[in-house]
């Protein structure tokens, strides 16, 4: 007869790159391979571009003098 087998768990860690949870004691994550730390954090308008948006002449309104 076989022993009974005993599951251990590890400590899991969020990977900020792949958005998975990866075991803490690894360097690196195991789904994305990148290392375990902090992705750049950028700003909610880093990396965006503006919409184009046509601009209105100035002289267009009729004045009614």
């Amino acid at each position: 007869m076989l022993p009974l087998m005993t599951t251990v768990s590890l400590p899991q860690v969020y990977c900020g790159w792949c958005h998975l949870s990866t075991r803490s004691d690894m360097s690196r994550c195991l789904h994305c391979n990148k290392l375990l730390q902090a992705p750049p954090v950028l700003s909610s308008r880093a990396g965006r571009r503006a919409k184009h948006s046509p601009v209105r002449a100035a002289g267009k309104r009729a004045s009614s003098r």
